[in-house]
């Protein structure tokens, strides 16, 4: 789902760049599943994406890096972590660092249907809140 929006953006970036991947290596083996995985998804796609938009728009190997206090791994530990406490208070509130984060969601379009924008699965009884959310976005980027 990460790597669909983030093809998508690289897609519609005028300057066509080519995104590279990078993982927290966590040891040998699950370092070689995510290998794995990301082969996968070059080679077969996702449901909604065709292999390839995966093989034009991305490096075709990953990199890792060690855990570390300022790579950019913390970075997205911090983000899921945020984005986690925001979904669990059913997408309410504003998480610690909720207001530097949340503007910087990958969002196209009117962010309907489910394809650009936040997904919360499941979501069923949440709805109500994740559509305000969804409006509210769509009306702070055009305003």
């Amino acid at each position: 789902m990460l790597l669909e929006r983030y093809i998508d953006y690289l897609a519609f970036d005028r300057s066509r760049p080519i995104g590279s991947v990078t993982f927290e290596s966590i040891g040998p083996k699950e370092d070689a599943l995510h290998q794995r995985d990301f082969v996968d998804l070059l080679l077969y796609g996702t449901q909604w994406v065709p292999p390839s938009a995966f093989q034009g728009h991305l490096e075709p190997g990953v990199r890792y890096v060690k855990k570390a206090g300022s790579a950019v791994t913390e970075l997205a530990d911090m983000w899921a972590r945020d984005l986690f406490e925001w979904a669990r208070a059913g997408c309410e509130g504003q998480p610690g660092r909720w207001s530097l984060f949340e503007p910087r969601i990958y969002a196209r379009g009117d962010l309907m249907m489910g394809k650009f924008g936040l997904k919360v699965f499941p979501d069923s009884d949440i709805r109500e809140q994740i559509e305000r959310h969804r409006r509210d976005a769509v009306t702070a980027r055009t305003n």
